[in-house]
């Protein structure tokens, strides 16, 4: 339909899809205006927020909002508590083992840029299981798509770390091997 994160959908195409309903991803409650335009035409069109949750178990929550317009809130609600179940038996899991591995979560933005996950549900994630996040700032202010990082302030912090979970929809290319090899994480080929 043509939508996009601060654009509005295409609503000849909306109209006709015949689609019973529009979840659509606003980027705030104040800016929705493709939400109002797409229900003055009378698509039944909601908001969905899931990606502004500050924790993995918060996104994992939405699937009781979406339930509800399908009448299947029971089933949603007992796969939540399945999925809140894991994540306990996971962290018990973790608690007691030896060492802490150093992982990185983050991604390349372009021009000597990096996103790294310091207070959100990437960096809550990390913290849940144990490891070392060389960012983790979980009371500094809270930014969904990660902290941007400088290449050189990458390099202090991280040339270390054990791991790297890196990857986003939004990743530029990765700056040249020369600059990757000085991480540990690339070396070992933990990424």
């Amino acid at each position: 339909i043509g939508y996009r994160w601060h654009g509005e959908p295409n609503l000849e195409v909306l109209l006709t899809s015949g689609a019973d309903l529009a979840l659509m991803t606003v980027d705030s409650p104040s800016n929705v205006k493709g939400l109002a335009r797409a229900r003055g035409i009378g698509a039944a069109a909601v908001p969905t927020f899931q990606w502004a949750e500050s924790h993995y178990l918060g996104r994992a929550e939405w699937l009781k909002y979406v339930a509800l317009f399908y009448n299947a809130e029971a089933s949603a609600n007992a796969l939540f508590d399945e999925v809140a179940r894991e994540v306990a038996d996971l962290k018990d899991l973790v608690r007691n083992q030896p060492g802490r591995p150093t992982v990185l979560w983050g991604y390349y933005s372009g021009n000597g840029r990096w996103m790294m996950h310091q207070n959100n549900l990437e960096a809550r994630l990390l913290a849940d299981v144990q490891v070392t996040n060389p960012y983790i700032d979980l009371d500094g202010d809270r930014r969904t798509d990660g902290e941007p990082i400088s290449s050189e302030d990458l390099l202090i912090a991280g040339a270390d770390a054990e791991h790297w979970i890196i990857g986003d929809i939004h990743s530029a290319d990765l700056p040249s091997a020369n600059y990757m090899r000085q991480f540990a994480a690339w070396q070992s080929g933990n990424l």
